[in-house]
């Protein structure tokens, strides 16, 4: 899948971490103390704020889970500490928790193995260039394409199931909302050829009305902020 885009694709992943609904709970009792959160904290944080306080690692190309596994478990102190920076107190509030949530528990991971490059042919390769991570996520149209296009191999594919798979691009650090905007349309053309390959490489059985309106009804792209680039951090395996 993705061929037409080989020469685009980053020999990297891109691993979103998410808070999750027990990173909620965790908050009401962690925190408390510290009087940032009123006690309607339901109605202040739900699932939109905990997705927008995700935190995208860009990493190795690994082969397999355990791999996976040891390279998170190696660098668990830093990676919890990058994502609880998104929040608005200190690390002091969080470290008599540090022993007694594990991040599987804490969020929601979501690891995208194709990680495309939109930043153009040389800025990808300058790390102090800042940069965005937006994710294609397929909605329930998508979903429902796939199964009347006949792709046998998904036929029992679900939505829950589908959301976790999707491609991620590495974009340019936005300055405003409208700039975003303004982005995805020029390259809507692009995205959508990028989000509907994952899935049928037969471009005849793609839908014929693809806007940037409709794009948003097949597709979540949602542009996450901040990155971290965990690849210059090489592998330490466990000790036997």
């Amino acid at each position: 899948m993705l061929a037409p885009f080989q020469e685009t694709l980053v020999r990297a992943c891109a691993l979103l971490l998410t808070p999750n609904h027990d990173f909620k709970e965790w908050l009401k009792t962690t925190v408390p103390s510290n009087n940032i959160f009123p006690v309607s904290l339901d109605k202040i944080i739900d699932e939109e704020v905990l997705y927008n306080h995700s935190i995208t690692f860009i990493t190795p190309v690994f082969h397999g889970q355990e791999e996976l596994g040891h390279f998170i478990d190696a660098h668990h102190q830093f990676i919890l500490h990058s994502l609880l920076l998104a929040w608005p107190f200190s690390m002091e509030a969080f470290q008599a928790s540090f022993t007694r949530q594990s991040l599987g528990e804490l969020f929601d991971a979501a690891y995208y193995f194709y990680l495309i490059n939109f930043l153009g042919p040389t800025a990808s390769h300058q790390k102090e260039v800042a940069c965005s991570v937006t994710t294609i996520r397929p909605k329930r149209a998508c979903l429902e394409w796939i199964h009347k296009a006949g792709i046998d191999e998904l036929d029992d594919l679900a939505l829950d199931i589908l959301r976790k798979f999707g491609v991620a691009l590495l974009t340019p650090s936005f300055p405003s909302r409208e700039a975003e905007t303004n982005f995805i349309q020029e390259h809507c053309s692009r995205i959508w050829a990028i989000g509907l390959r994952c899935y049928c490489e037969d471009e005849s059985r793609w839908p014929t009305e693809r806007t940037y309106e409709k794009l948003f009804e097949w597709f979540d792209c949602t542009t996450c902020y901040p990155v971290v680039d965990l690849t210059q951090m090489h592998l330490t395996k466990k000790a036997a």
